[in-house]
């Protein structure tokens, strides 16, 4: 079932696509050659293991971008399935080791919830809008602390430390943590988990929590100034899909836009404020805003 925010859809992935471009004086049926596509963000992600053997209160680890990159939601391994599971996540500038203990070197990056998938699975938790940029090259201490224990226990493996890397991110495992925070660790553990993440510092799209019948605000900043917005939805999840009226590939599949375009104002901003359906609850959406060879992070939501 369709969530009825639709309005038209943005276009098919295609090699020649069909573009309706709906405009104030009406609709203008034209056939567009694809061209290369900027892509103004590019989003990614690393996995460590989901095969855990342990389990308490949290997890401390650290990362080092090879580029600037926003964290924008992580996957766990909480146990008890479709229990609510709550965590923090806090940063600091330097490793872990070492400040197991210390809560006055951390800093409060972004709390998140979900529903748990269940034991091994990955329970994802949407913390993007945070705003925090980790620069390349400089190393992170990462804590994830499950704040709805003892109703779960975030699993881990015993062992390490381990290094897990890609192009553009370095993790390394480190401890296991209790609760309540910052009152035990136990080293070498191995943290069972994600990290999602965006490799661009540029315009970003951040949504309130979305509720079935009720008002959702989506807010895109660092736009385009004083130009036409899209806010675009997919039930489908991630993908590729070329607009060709705008010049730039979509990162979500089978795109539909949501509500009316909005016009940014001179600092690039633009806000949606669009009721959602009352069937739409338990849905699970990807959201992405988009202007003319310009894109945003996708967002992930379950309508609550």
């Amino acid at each position: 079932m369709k969530i009825a925010l639709t309005l038209s859809l943005l276009c098919f992935l295609t090699v020649i696509c069909q573009a309706q471009v709906a405009e104030d004086n009406g609709s203008v049926n034209a056939v567009f050659p694809r061209a290369y596509a900027p892509s103004a963000l590019t989003p990614g992600s690393l996995t460590t293991i989901f095969t855990s053997n342990h389990g308490y209160g949290g997890n401390m680890f650290d990362i080092t971008p090879n580029m600037d990159l926003k964290i924008t939601g992580l996957d766990i391994n909480v146990d008890v399935a479709g229990s609510f599971a709550a965590i923090d996540v806090y940063y600091r500038v330097g490793t872990s080791v070492g400040y197991e203990y210390d809560a006055t070197a951390w800093t409060l990056l972004v709390s998140g919830s979900g529903v748990s998938a269940g034991l091994d699975l990955p329970s994802f938790i949407d913390v993007s809008g945070n705003g925090l940029v980790f620069k390349a090259h400089q190393i992170y201490g990462i804590y994830v602390d499950l704040t709805s224990y003892p109703i779960q226990n975030l699993r881990y493996t015993n062992g390490g430390p381990n290094t897990y890397s890609n192009a553009e991110l370095s993790l390394v495992t480190n401890s296991a943590n209790g609760s309540p925070a910052f009152s035990t660790a136990f080293f070498p553990r191995i943290w069972n988990g994600t990290i999602y993440y965006d490799t661009h510092g540029g315009p970003t799209l951040t949504i309130s929590d979305l509720y079935g019948g009720q008002v959702g605000t989506f807010t895109l900043t660092g736009g385009t100034p004083n130009t036409r917005a899209y806010l675009a939805y997919s039930l489908a999840g991630l993908g590729s899909t070329y607009v060709p009226f705008l010049n730039v590939i979509l990162d979500i599949a089978k795109p539909e836009k949501a509500g009316p375009p909005v016009t940014t104002n001179p600092h690039g901003s633009a806000v949606w404020n669009l009721r959602i359906p009352p069937a739409a609850s338990g849905r699970t959406v990807w959201f992405q805003a988009v202007q003319h060879a310009l894109k945003t992070n996708v967002v992930r939501k379950t309508i609550l």
